[in-house]
């Protein structure tokens, strides 16, 4: 039996996973290709110390070379990242990019622990202000109401903030922060949070 499909998203990840429901949501039969295989929770997380010995193995046999500048990397089980071998892909020399990639139902977002940072317009204006191109025609207003959704949707957050480099979502939690003499906040923890 054949069904008739009218989209077919590909990756299973925060964004495609969102696609294939809005777009099954307004009535379209939607095909939803994912590469790797659904895990349980338990599965995802792994266990240690097995997720600090695969970390090892991995590092030593190339695998994960660069994915391990990740932050996720050091806390998820490192079986939530492809093997670079396997997978690998290059970047301008002066334009260097860490791609990390995860081949599961759900993707990168079991590495990502959660919080969604909006775009902010200083995103949106970046190609212009750094002479690489036009700024995105759209601004983080825009997509506001988006965002909103989506935070309420998948039960994650944007950090309450103040700053106009990372706009507050509405499910964020607040930071204790103070201004330093340079503009930046700080948190609790000494690190600059944003201007």
């Amino acid at each position: 039996m054949t069904v008739p499909v009218d989209a077919i998203v590909v990756g299973s990840g925060a964004t495609g996973g969102v696609a294939a429901l809005v777009l099954a949501e307004a009535g379209l039969q939607v095909l939803l290709l994912e590469a790797g295989p659904a895990l349980s929770p338990r599965q995802a997380r792994g266990s240690e110390p097995l997720n600090s010995l695969r970390r090892l193995a991995h590092l030593s046999s190339g695998r994960h070379r660069l994915q391990r500048h990740h932050p996720g990397y050091w806390k998820h089980n490192p079986e939530l990242f492809v093997d670079e071998r396997r997978n690998p892909y290059s970047t301008p020399p002066d334009q260097p990019f860490l791609w990390s990639r995860g081949r599961q139902v759900g993707g990168k977002s079991l590495t990502w622990g959660g919080i969604t940072l909006r775009l902010s317009d200083f995103e949106f204006q970046a190609p212009a202000l750094d002479g690489a191109g036009p700024a995105w025609p759209i601004g983080s207003t825009d997509l506001a109401p988006f965002y909103t959704r989506l935070e309420r949707l998948l039960g994650v957050h944007a950090p309450a903030t103040d700053c106009r480099s990372s706009p507050m979502g509405t499910t964020g939690r607040r930071c204790r922060s103070h201004r330093g003499s340079n503009g930046w906040a700080r948190r609790s923890s000494g690190s600059s949070a944003c201007p």
